[in-house]
């Protein structure tokens, strides 16, 4: 999923920002748990106390239903979708943070690109970890781009609501 590469870039960002919180929120993948159990998940966690962020990295390791998951994104201040492939499908909780005026920031798998397009969010390289904590402070400290991000987005997200969605197949 490439978390990895956000926790990586969590100490410069928290060297600036002590009050940083990264919130992983989801349970592994009952495929991959199957094939390598939670060796990701742990490495995670090994990676967080290594580098010293336990206080800034809170895992959550449970599934949660759509308005649990909403009302995390909701509460967010930044979202971030750091995946490792291009042609990553979608991405759900992308959309909802878009939809809910979140800047976001990403890498640039095809979905991201489409979502994010117009000034909508920040493209970040893939495996880029100093990338991602360059977008993080910038957005952190610059709160007129990190609103004007937020306008866009929740504009573009409008079109994607049901009942517009609804209106625009009338």
């Amino acid at each position: 999923k490439g978390i990895d590469y956000l926790i990586e870039a969590l100490p410069s960002v928290v060297e600036k920002f002590p009050d940083t919180i990264y919130v992983i929120l989801g349970i592994t993948h009952p495929e991959v748990k199957k094939l390598q159990g939670e060796k990701y998940r742990l490495s995670l966690e090994r990676k967080v106390r290594d580098l010293g962020l336990s206080e800034n990295v809170v895992f959550q390791n449970r599934f949660v239903e759509l308005d649990e998951l909403c009302d995390y994104i909701a509460a967010s201040d930044i979202y971030v979708t750091p995946y490792l492939n291009k042609d990553q499908a979608t991405s759900g909780t992308l959309a909802y943070a878009v939809g809910m005026g979140k800047p976001v920031i990403s890498t640039p798998f095809y979905y991201a690109e489409d979502m994010l397009n117009d000034g909508r969010g920040i493209l970040v390289d893939f495996k880029n970890s100093k990338g991602l904590s360059e977008a993080l402070i910038k957005l952190i400290e610059n709160q007129v781009l990190k609103n004007k991000i937020r306008k866009k987005a929740y504009d573009f997200g409008r079109n994607m609501i049901w009942t517009e969605v609804g209106r625009q197949y009338v």
